[in-house]
C-alpha cells in the first residue's frame, strides 16, 4: 500500500534567505555612499545659515538705524557702527567691524574718501568670520 504523503512545506531556502541579505546589504551600502556625506553633515550647513541670519541681522538694525534715528547722516551712522577692528555687542546686535570708512571712486576702483564723498563703505564679521559689506550714501 502507498501513501502520499505530500505536504506543502512552508519557508523559504537558505539561499533564498542569503540573496535577500545580499541584495539589501548592496542596495543599504549604495544608499548610504550616496547620502552619507550630506546626513551626517547636514547640521553643518543649518548652523551656518543660522550664523550668517544673526550677521544679515545685526545689517538690517544698522540700515533702519541709518534712516530712523540718523536721517541718511553718514557721520552719525560712521560713530554708532564702531572703530574698525572692533568687536561690539550692543542694540545692533553681535559683530566685529571689519572696515567703516569713507570712500569713493576713481575710474572703477575703490580709493579711500572723506564725508564730503558721501559714501559709507561698512563691513561686519561674526564669531565664525563671515563677513557682510554694505555701502550707504546720502
Amino acid at each position: 500500500m502507498k501513501t502520499n504523503n505530500k505536504e506543502k512545506v512552508h519557508g523559504f531556502t537558505l539561499i533564498e534567505v542569503i540573496v535577500t541579505l545580499l541584495i539589501g546589504t548592496i542596495a543599504g551600502t549604495m544608499v548610504y555612499s550616496s547620502l552619507g556625506t550630506s546626513m551626517t553633515k547636514s547640521s553643518l550647513s543649518i548652523g551656518r545659515l543660522q550664523t550668517s541670519l544673526s550677521l544679515h541681522r545685526v545689517m538690517e538694525n544698522i540700515v533702519a538705524d541709518f534712516y530712523k534715528v540718523h536721517g541718511g547722516d553718514l557721520p552719525g551712522l560712521k560713530n554708532a557702527i564702531g572703530s574698525e577692528a572692533q568687536t561690539l555687542t550692543n542694540s545692533y546686535g553681535s559683530y566685529t567691524v571689519v572696515y567703516n570708512r569713507y570712500i569713493k571712486f576713481i575710474s572703477n576702483q575703490e580709493q579711500a574718501g572723506i564725508a564730503s564723498d558721501n559714501l559709507l563703505k561698512v563691513t561686519l564679521r561674526d564669531s565664525s568670520n563671515v563677513t557682510l559689506t554694505s555701502i550707504f550714501f546720502q
